[in-house]
This record gives C-alpha cells, structure tokens and sequence, in this order.
C-alpha cells in the first residue's frame, strides 16, 4: 500500500468512530466513509492486481514453449520499502539465468507464519528451447 492510502485509511476509520459516537451512526456519513474506502481499495489493491495478470498473459504468450518455476522468497524484514528491495533483488539474481519475472502471489500461511516478515511465491518463465549452453556461449563471445 502507498503512504496516502494508509492515511486515508486511517483517518476514515477514525471518523467513522468519531463521528459514529456523536452523531448516533448518521446512515450518510458511515456511507460517505466506506464508499471512501472502497473507492481506496480498487485503486490501490484491485486495479494493480489486474494490470499484473494481464502483464503475465502477454509475456506467457510471448514465449512458445515456456518453462515455469515458482519460488518462495520469505522476508528478513516487515517494512514495505525493505521487501520491495529484497524482490527486487531475487527478480535480478533470477535474471541471471534468463528467467523473466511473470507474477507474485500470496503463499500458504503456514509458510509465512514462520518468518516475521512473511513471504511471497515468486513466479517466473523462460523458453526451454534456449539452452543453457547457448546461454554460456553468448556470454563468453
């Protein structure tokens, strides 16, 4: 989530139970507030999710004969800013070896309960037909 989201969240929660306790639950001003938070959810959480599984459709379309790996990345730390790197980190350690970052995904809770930061299922692709001698010799060249 981005800081103003978090914000926003924040201050609509508050004034729900400010207001909730003062006004007697006003019908309109609880609606005006989770109208807020829904508008705040399907730009923040919903419009990013489907723009990532279009992005992957693409890219699976792009390649014949795709080979797929899925890996479990689990954090060192909760702070958003210090997980983005960490993805960032295994998306290029993975590009390495000509693997090509297609989506993440929740993993189980019983994986993520372990580790304080949590963790994600990375997904990625790359052609079979390109061997890992052809990508040695390219490098070397």
């Amino acid at each position: 989530m981005k800081k103003y989201t978090l914000l926003i969240l924040v201050f609509c929660v508050l004034a729900m139970v400010t207001f909730g306790k003062w006004m007697d639950l006003n019908p309109k001003i609880l609606l005006s507030f989770i109208t807020i938070l829904g508008v705040v959810f399907i730009f923040d959480v919903v419009i990013p999710r489907i723009r990532m599984l279009r992005r992957a459709k693409a890219i699976e379309s792009e390649i014949s004969d795709p080979e797929r790996m899925i890996v479990y990345h689990q954090f060192s730390s909760i702070w958003p800013k210090r997980k983005h790197s960490e993805i960032d980190a295994k998306k290029t350690e993975m590009a390495r070896d000509d693997w090509v970052f297609l989506k993440a995904s929740e993993a189980r809770l019983s994986k993520t309960l372990r580790s304080m930061g949590g963790g994600l299922n990375l997904h990625f692709i790359r052609d079979k037909s390109f061997k890992k001698s052809e990508r040695e010799t390219a490098v070397y060249l």
